[in-house]
């Protein structure tokens, strides 16, 4: 799980943070809050599922990194719907 920030088990409602991992980077603070938010938004929704784009992104990208600076990653329209 090489470069994995974090990940749950829904099933189980398990969460767990790479926080080693996360101290380390650039704005770790809202690094953090965005893997949290992902983490419990998979127990919240029940499934082990990904988006395309957005906060639910399985990698972030280094843009999407930057971006979330200076806001929030956005959740897609089938993220909303399974919350």
């Amino acid at each position: 799980m090489s470069g994995v920030l974090g990940y749950a088990m829904p099933y189980r409602r398990h969460i767990t943070i790479f926080f080693d991992r996360i101290e380390t980077m650039q704005d770790a603070w809202t690094v953090l809050g965005h893997v949290m938010v992902h983490e419990i938004t998979h127990i919240i929704q029940g499934v082990s599922r990904h988006s395309d784009t957005g906060l639910m992104k399985p990698h972030w990208s280094s843009r999407d990194l930057v971006e979330m600076r200076y806001k929030p990653l956005p959740f897609t329209r089938e993220d909303l719907i399974l919350l």
